[in-house]
């Protein structure tokens, strides 16, 4: 099997110190269900599937055939120092967020004649939040607008009814 090496998840951060703390305090290791039990998992092949990332990952050390015979490889502080940049990681990303503001609706079927009101379907309030990862660099955002789509025309390019769309303010229209 492949080694992954993009890191622990949540719920291996939270499977591992289990595993520290449990056998800090018995001296021996949790059984599979114990660790269910701790993460609110019930399903041990779930919990197996974890195991086997964590052992690939050399956080672990385990005989499949033993019972209670997981062994912490790596200290607790290397897992706590990767659940840190995991929260700064996360916030880094919430504040990488920003506001689209959501206009109206854009067709995707037939033709259909607009009705005539003064009254907008959306609100100044309405608006949907995207990472500023998701948009070219030089992307000005003040010239974004999003629409949500009706219809289902759009289906084979993945839009579907009820899908916001992203769209930029333009003088000419251009294919692509």
């Amino acid at each position: 099997m492949a080694r992954r090496s993009e890191g622990l998840s949540e719920r291996h951060l939270k499977i591992m110190e289990f595993l520290a703390r449990f056998q800090e305090q018995t001296g021996y290791s949790p059984s599979i269900r114990q660790i269910g039990d701790s993460i609110g998992v019930k399903s041990t092949s779930l919990i197996d599937y974890y195991l086997n990332q964590l052992q690939q990952m050399n956080f672990i050390e385990r005989d499949e055939h033993v019972s209670r015979s997981i062994r912490v490889v790596k200290p607790l502080a290397a897992i706590t120092q990767r659940a840190t940049e995991v929260v700064r990681s996360a916030v880094s990303a919430i504040e990488d967020m920003l506001r689209v503001p959501v206009v109206g609706r854009i067709v995707a079927s037939a033709p259909i004649p607009v009705p005539a009101s003064d009254l907008n379907y959306f609100d100044a309030e309405s608006g949907v939040d995207i990472a500023r990862s998701m948009l070219p660099a030089k992307e000005k955002v003040s010239d974004l607008f999003a629409l949500e789509v009706s219809g289902d025309s759009m289906i084979d390019a993945m839009i579907n009814d009820g899908d916001l769309v992203i769209m930029k303010k333009a003088q000419d229209a251009r294919n692509g």
